[in-house]
């Protein structure tokens, strides 16, 4: 069912965008082998982009972005965004890592800080340097604990600020 919704999201994105407004251009994607992270890339890749996903695998899975692999304007570089150093030149710049299951957040609390601050940090700096469009995403997490999924834009969220998700 999600991957129902995600491919009709997509479908209007797509249309949305002019066809050609991707085409060969240099992006850099952090986390993207996670779930959010892969469907972009496909999405990229597939308007013609040439995609480099930064991504220490710890979250994201390698199954996500396998059929990627070894295609000629895909490039993989396994490492934490914030180690992460390129001598490329970016056009756009899409900021996705995250730790953002609580599990896996709450079991790692100074890597998803780490990431959160000193990742963005780094990538802020890069696109400034690189005179890049960055794009920040956060995670579903702003909702705090949702009690309608899919989660739409809308929607306010159930937000406990003291609660174990804040």
């Amino acid at each position: 069912m999600i991957d129902e919704i995600i491919l009709q999201d997509i479908e209007k994105i797509k249309s949305a965008v002019k066809a050609d407004f991707f085409a060969d251009k240099k992006i850099l994607v952090t986390g993207g082998a996670g779930f959010i992270g892969s469907w972009l890339c496909d999405v990229l890749i597939g308007f013609g982009a040439e995609v480099t996903v930064v991504d220490d695998l710890s979250t994201g899975r390698i199954k996500n972005i396998d059929h990627l692999l070894g295609r000629g304007k895909f490039k993989l570089v396994q490492t934490d965004v914030c180690k992460f150093e390129s001598q490329e030149d970016f056009e756009l710049i899409f900021h996705m890592a995250a730790h953002a299951s609580p599990d896996e957040y709450q079991q790692h609390p100074i890597e998803t800080l780490q990431t959160s601050a000193f990742g963005t940090q780094k990538m802020a700096e890069f696109a400034r340097k690189n005179d890049a469009t960055l794009l920040f995403a956060s995670t579903s997490e702003v909702y705090g604990d949702a009690e309608v999924i899919p989660t739409p834009e809308t929607y306010w969220g159930k937000v406990n600020p003291i609660g174990p998700r804040s």
